[in-house]
């Protein structure tokens, strides 16, 4: 399926501004692009221009927004299928029911070029459930973000069991174009990856809460002020590296979880050797072989950074 340049995308299309949308349309007006808008909420139109506006000084700040850049460079469409006339990507972030969307696909589908991508910022559904039910697609691919789009990040691409490689490449390419860091998985699965990992501190935060073990504020702050100022930075196997001075390997098992503490999932051993190497390869990879020392350094400097920064904002 040939496709424009990931970075010579020029008129988008945006289908459902709500949270997820409306941060989207922020980002890609800010660089440059042009976006077609589609939802059926009566007051999208001054909603969306005032979104845009409030989010550009921001995006700013961040350097994410382009030389010539356009607040304005906004059109509003009554019928999804007209948005979508003439776009070389759509984003999908219509409500989180699978009908709808399929709906929605079927509804755009003829008025899309040939060569248009499809991405859902859909939470949870695998885009192999659609697909099936779609005239093309191959098309489709998944780009989930974060609330909200245009301030956070991290956006998880994967594609369907009909999706071309070379579109889960070119859609990975696109949104590093435009600013995001992204995570590609290699294969789907429900909720994708960082929600999966929120649902399971959410799990045991409520068994915490439930079993009279925490209130609710004190749960917040055990993540927020303690694991989470490092998590801004670092994931869990970069945070395991720089606790040890030998590096992760000491780390793990100076600090292995009592299998009594530790229940398995579904009551098997997940750690094996071969996990046990490819998370070492991975701290290495990630640290590109620099001294643990060094790295506590930078460490130690981003968690002072950051709490200047809470302190500054009440936090």
């Amino acid at each position: 399926m040939p496709m424009v340049s990931p970075d010579k995308v020029e008129r988008m299309a945006a289908l459902g501004t709500g949270t997820m949308g409306g941060g989207w349309t922020a980002a890609f007006v800010a660089q440059g692009i042009k976006v077609n808008v589609w939802d059926p909420a009566e007051d999208t139109e001054p909603r969306i221009r005032a979104y845009v506006e409030n989010a550009f000084p921001l995006l700013d700040r961040l350097g994410l927004v382009a030389d010539g850049a356009d607040p304005g460079n906004l059109a509003f469409f009554d019928d999804p299928a007209e948005a979508c006339k003439g776009v070389q990507m759509v984003q999908e972030s219509a409500p989180e029911a699978i009908q709808l969307k399929r709906d929605l696909y079927d509804a755009i589908d003829d008025a899309l070029d040939p060569d248009a991508v499809l991405a859902t910022s859909t939470s949870y559904y695998r885009p192999s459930m659609f697909q099936p039910d779609m005239k093309t697609p191959e098309r489709l691919v998944v780009g989930h973000p974060f609330c909200p789009p245009h301030l956070v990040p991290l956006v998880e691409v994967v594609g369907g069991e009909q999706t071309p490689v070379e579109t889960v490449d070119w859609t990975c390419a696109f949104y590093s174009a435009i600013g995001k860091k992204v995570i590609r998985l290699k294969k789907e699965i429900a909720g994708f990856v960082s929600n999966r990992l929120q649902s399971a501190i959410f799990r045991e935060y409520a068994f915490l809460i439930s079993e009279g073990i925490v209130s609710v504020e004190d749960a917040d702050t055990a993540v927020a002020y303690g694991p989470g100022l490092r998590w801004a930075f670092m994931g869990p196997t970069m945070c395991s590296h720089v606790s040890s001075p030998r590096g992760i390997e000491d780390a793990m098992q100076k600090y292995e979880v009592p299998p009594e503490i530790l229940q398995e999932r579904d009551g098997e051993e997940k750690w094996s050797p071969e996990l046990s190497a490819a998370v070492v390869k991975g701290a290495a990879t990630m640290s590109r072989n620099r001294p643990v020392d060094e790295l506590w350094r930078q460490r130690d400097e981003t968690l002072v950074s950051l709490q200047e920064v809470l302190k500054k904002h009440d936090w």
